[in-house]
């Protein structure tokens, strides 16, 4: 698609997303930045910006450009997510919690919304709140969500067993070698054995 259109924006934010999923967010940032530039005033634009500097440890750029996409659509919940999680990253749990309700509505309460809001809970010390939302992802088969959560309740081998069942499932789980939501993980003997299911 980008040979025959370099100055397709959406088509340099999907090789960027392809890029994280492979575990190359050096490049993606690029790829992301290039389609913002192609379309500065898009909040979807700017949001997928916020991703990959999340996934390289830029927070403070990740959470910046988030209320910049905010500023342009507030009603955009991908970019009260995307705010949310750098909030989560910097240990803004109270910050982040506020983003993810208010995300909500907008997202429809998709598995990967309640995830986070889920995550959010357990870090803040509210882990019955955390379970009663894993509890529904759980309901709806939301597999990789759920291993979100028991990650930030600290219960990895429930965490590896949702994953490896999901990998099983659909045939992989986007953004692993990439996402920090998984750097607890990375150490133990299990991750490797994941990343070659």
């Amino acid at each position: 698609g980008l040979e025959r259109d370099p100055r397709n924006a959406v088509a340099h934010r999907w090789y960027a997303n392809y890029l994280l999923a492979i575990g190359q967010a050096e490049k993606a940032l690029r790829e992301d930045e290039t389609a913002e530039g192609l379309d500065p005033v898009s909040p979807y634009m700017i949001t997928g910006t916020t991703r990959t500097l999340h996934y390289l440890g830029l927070d403070d750029e990740s959470i910046a450009r988030a209320k910049r996409a905010l500023l342009l659509d507030p009603t955009f919940g991908v970019a009260h997510q995307a705010l949310g999680r750098s909030y989560v990253q910097k240990g803004m749990y109270k910050e982040a919690i506020q983003e993810f309700l208010a995300g909500q509505q907008e997202t429809d309460n998709d598995n990967l919304s309640l995830a986070w809001l889920a995550y959010a809970y357990a870090r803040a010390g509210r882990p019955a709140e955390a379970r009663d939302l894993r509890n529904r992802l759980n309901s709806r088969g939301a597999k990789r969500t759920a291993a979100m959560v028991d990650i930030a309740l600290g219960d990895k081998d429930s965490a590896f067993a949702e994953l490896e069942s999901a990998i099983r499932d659909q045939g992989a789980v986007l953004m692993l070698k990439s996402d920090p939501i998984y750097s607890t993980l990375r150490s133990d003997p299990r991750y490797a054995q994941l990343t070659t299911l």
